[in-house]
């Protein structure tokens, strides 16, 4: 564990009062910035996008559950997709761009 105020003086920030519920959330916060992200997970959550991306072709559709895993594992792969009237989502992009996206997002 750690001194709250001393935390917060370290970061140049003045302690006169600190209550309960906002040391609460610098610990989860703490905590949530500590947790790891395994090359197991990248490597998972590069081949469940690349499942789905490399059946597209410009203008391909997509699946509601193929839309929320792209984004789950990439909130910027959203802009790329254009929800139609079927409840699909149709690629809008440029196939190039896509693919460098996602490397850059994984990689």
């Amino acid at each position: 564990m750690y001194d709250f105020n001393s935390v917060l003086e370290d970061a140049g920030l003045a302690t006169l009062d600190t209550n309960e519920a906002l040391r609460e959330l610098v610990e989860k916060l703490l905590e949530a910035a500590s947790a790891t992200y395994t090359l197991a997970d990248a490597q998972k959550a590069y081949a469940d996008v690349h499942k789905i991306t490399d059946k597209l072709k410009n203008g391909g559709d997509i699946t509601q559950e193929e839309y929320n895993t792209l984004t789950t594992n990439i909130p910027g792969l959203a802009d790329y997709f254009m929800n139609n009237v079927s409840g699909n989502y149709t690629f809008t992009g440029d196939r190039t761009k896509l693919d460098d996206y996602i490397d850059a997002a994984l990689l």
